[in-house]
């Protein structure tokens, strides 16, 4: 069974970050067609491997060895490839909670997932949108 040395990643841009599969997201067009994510490094079989783990463990109960990573850092950035599903929301939530020294941050095209970690104290989650993105996303508040 593969478990990766780190469940998080790590780049010089945006530091430590939760990658997920390109398969998580619901790009746009314009947004499937600029994507980062669908080229370089991040589409490399370890990197992809490791996103489908990422996005599993996530969806799981036990995300100790997460809190572990976490506690140690000042930020983490939420899906730094991919998007967050709807069932990692309970175990970002306990992550939030158990790691409150730890800002977590990111982006979103999905509005339940927004909803759903709004006004959490530390996390700063942004709804990303472009020209072609459908208008009740660019209603969002």
């Amino acid at each position: 069974m593969y478990s990766p040395g780190n469940i998080l990643s790590t780049n010089l841009k945006t530091g430590h970050s939760l990658n997920l599969p390109r398969t998580n997201c619901t790009p746009t067009k314009n947004c499937a067609h600029c994507c980062y994510g669908r080229i370089g490094h991040t589409c490399l079989p370890d990197a992809t491997k490791k996103a489908a783990y990422v996005s599993e463990y996530l969806s799981g109960m036990d995300i100790a060895r997460l809190v572990d990573e976490c506690r140690q850092l000042t930020t983490v950035r939420l899906s730094g490839v991919g998007d967050l599903l709807t069932a990692h929301i309970p175990n970002i939530l306990s992550l939030a909670n158990q790691c409150p020294q730890t800002m977590f941050w990111g982006m979103t095209r999905k509005l339940p997932i927004s909803y759903a970690l709004q006004g959490v104290k530390n996390i700063r989650l942004m709804v990303s949108v472009d020209s072609s993105s459908p208008k009740k996303t660019w209603a969002y508040n």
